[in-house]
């Protein structure tokens, strides 16, 4: 396994030879653990569900979503439930995926300020975070909203290592250091 290098600003990550094999190894996830994946995605798909509904006043009731590293598309579907126009994109869509997109969110292939919201549970599977951040900037609407759910920093009550797997390529102290390194 790659080991972690300090970053700085309370993140790590883990380098790869080069950005194919990252993406190689990434597009593995789904092959690996399809019943896993399966599980998460309608898992996803229920909470998100119900979160959306409670924070139905601090978004928009409509508008257009991009949900990033969206595998199966729970995401994408609950979106979709609450009466968004929303699709997912994701380096392994698996086949068939009628929510899903191919397509690498460090290179998103939509038009500058098209989107009013980018969702994404996978910021701890990107390769190069600054890349995807400056991609959501760049797609988002004025406006727009960026919203993401992550695991919890090293040094908060609770974490166990084993949070992070072989597919994570970054770290973080806290959830106040990841949003200080992203609004940075």
């Amino acid at each position: 396994m790659k080991e972690w290098t300090d970053i700085g600003d309370g993140l790590k990550q883990r380098k790869y030879e080069s950005d194919k094999q990252y993406l190689k190894e990434q597009a593995q996830k789904l092959k690996r653990r399809p019943e896993w994946a399966q599980n998460a995605s309608d898992g996803l798909r229920f909470r998100l569900w119900q979160r959306l509904a409670l924070h139905s006043d601090y978004i928009p009731k409509t508008g257009s979503v991009l949900c990033l590293g969206a595998r199966l598309g729970g995401e994408t579907e609950a979106f979709i439930q609450h009466g968004y126009f929303a699709v997912g994109l994701d380096i392994n869509p698996g086949k068939s995926n009628k929510h899903v997109l191919y397509g690498d969110f460090h290179e998103l292939q939509f038009a500058d300020n098209s989107i009013d919201i980018i969702y994404t549970n996978s910021l701890d599977h990107v390769l190069d975070m600054d890349k995807v951040i400056s991609e959501v900037v760049r797609t988002l609407r004025s406006g727009g909203i960026f919203m993401t759910e992550n695991k919890g920093g090293t040094h908060e009550p609770g974490f166990k290592g084993a949070k992070s797997d072989g597919y994570d390529c970054y770290e973080w102290l806290s959830l106040q250091h990841l949003i200080d390194y992203i609004t940075a």
